[in-house]
């Protein structure tokens, strides 16, 4: 974890896939800015405009 200028975290870790990862970054809602990889980001993205109510 690294703290960043701008007061938010940068968190890097490695998962046993996208769709866990995503099912973890889910429980965030829009508290969470997917960086990388761009199919992470793509699977994030479209749950935010899919599901904009969720936590």
């Amino acid at each position: 974890m690294e703290d960043q200028p701008d007061g938010s975290l940068l968190v890097k870790f490695k998962a046993g896939g996208l769709l866990e990862m995503a099912w973890h970054l889910y429980q965030w809602g829009d508290a969470v800015e997917v960086l990388s990889p761009p199919e992470l980001k793509e699977i994030h993205d479209r749950a935010s405009v899919a599901w904009p109510g969720r936590p």
